[in-house]
């Protein structure tokens, strides 16, 4: 058997970290995977968890040598958690973050222009 060297191409100073902020949507998508949009874990709270995150986001900066961090926002339909817009706003400022989402994108024109600037990226469901 010959050995495989396997290089990572993702820079060792980048994090990338996935987070599920709940299971509300607004839709039901066949799709979905069990339990992704029962509406049984609402949102997070609000302070406890930016609190919490930018410790963690602290931690990894002066212990472990990350300076850049993906945030890929996930749960049901983000866009629906009433703090989303403040809570990426405070991590763009404030750690720089990149972020992207999943989203069913049935938020208004409105939304998406006053939030949209913040998001590096959008992976957008398809609903025929």
């Amino acid at each position: 058997m010959k050995i495989i060297e396997v290089k990572q191409q993702w820079p060792s100073n980048r994090l990338r970290i996935e987070i599920m902020i709940g299971n509300t949507c607004n839709f039901k998508c066949w799709y979905c995977f069990p339990g992704s949009n029962e509406g049984t874990h609402r949102w997070p709270e609000y302070d406890l968890f930016v609190k919490n995150l930018d410790h963690l986001l602290n931690y990894y900066k002066s212990n472990l040598g990350k300076e850049t961090f993906e945030l890929h926002i996930i749960g049901g339909e983000p866009t629906l958690w009433p703090e989303f817009g403040s809570f990426i706003e405070y991590f763009k400022k404030n750690h720089d973050c990149v972020f992207s989402m999943s989203s069913n994108g049935s938020r208004t024109l409105r939304w998406w222009q006053q939030y949209g600037s913040y998001m590096d990226k959008v992976i957008l469901s398809c609903h025929h």
